[in-house]
């Protein structure tokens, strides 16, 4: 089994640069083209296997190396909605600084907040608002941090977190 502090290691070994086509233990990741590392972002059940961290952190060097990635952002937004609360031992973080670098990267992120609310897309939204923007393709987006702060069916800590961005920014 893999513990924390060896995935750790594993982690940054493939987000330092030097990581595309390493696998960790015999797990590896056809680098050839995109639609195989979409296929294992899609593919993750679980944010607490070790194998499956493992693969995500791959997929992640693979897939942010790309020059076609922003085309395909909506892959992690669909991550970001299966595990709405989760940051997998920080890999999620890792992929929101990532998303981020990416121009475009707002209206995947208004959409996904719109459609299923989700912890680090809602902080991509909480960033937009602290940087000024007030809009994203028409949709205002302090209104939709308070939609998401009254819905009674998104996470509790998702709703929780948009309250308390609300609170301190008015």
């Amino acid at each position: 089994m893999l513990t924390r502090r060896r995935f750790f290691a594993a982690a940054c070994v493939v987000a330092g640069g030097a990581a595309v086509g390493v696998s960790y233990r015999r797990w590896s990741l056809d680098m050839s083209g995109i639609e195989p590392i979409l296929a294992r972002i899609d593919g993750i059940r679980s944010l607490d296997d070790d194998r499956e961290l493992t693969i995500l952190t791959e997929a992640r060097a693979a897939f942010f190396a790309r020059p076609d990635a922003a085309d395909h952002l909506v892959v992690w937004f669909r991550l970001f909605e299966r595990f709405p609360e989760d940051d997998g031992y920080g890999v999620l973080k890792a992929v929101l600084h990532d998303i981020e670098r990416v121009s475009g990267y707002e209206r995947w992120a208004v959409a996904s907040v719109a459609a299923r609310p989700s912890r680090f897309p809602l902080m991509m939204i909480e960033r937009m608002v602290n940087s000024g923007q007030r809009q994203c393709d028409g949709v205002g987006l302090l209104d939709l941090l308070s939609r998401v702060a009254s819905d009674a069916t998104c996470p509790a800590s998702v709703s929780a977190d948009a309250r308390h961005f609300l609170a301190n920014c008015e």
